[in-house]
């Protein structure tokens, strides 16, 4: 075999990789186009989801998953915050009035000691 001829093979293996590399890349790319319009999606609505659902065709990709998993665990945080917030606002205004007339000020208590 001439030099050519091993050129043009090194070239074809070159190039069949290159366009195997840019079908894993159109793949992962159109998977995470997905995921950020559902993302979209969840956003526009006027309640958060409880979680994001990842395409049965996607589950293979790592990257995906990993993604689809953070979103959901933010999900789940931004959940639990707005139920600590509503339960907050959920206060007793009598409770609190009396409190006030008590001298219960609880913002307060760390400078009763101070002069």
């Amino acid at each position: 075999m001439s030099i050519l001829g091993l050129i043009c093979v090194v070239l074809a293996l070159v190039a069949t990789l290159f366009i195997v590399l840019c079908i894993f890349q159109r793949r992962d790319l159109r998977a995470i186009s997905e995921l950020s319009l559902n993302i979209q999606r969840a956003i526009a609505n006027e309640r958060l989801p409880q979680r994001i659902e990842i395409d049965p065709e996607h589950e293979g990709q790592l990257d995906v998953q990993a993604l689809g998993v953070s979103v959901n665990q933010l999900l789940l945080r931004a959940a639990r915050t707005a139920g600590r917030e509503r339960d907050a606002l959920d206060v007793d205004p009598v409770a609190v009035v009396r409190r006030v007339e008590r001298g219960d000020h609880p913002h307060r208590a760390g400078r009763r000691g101070r002069a």
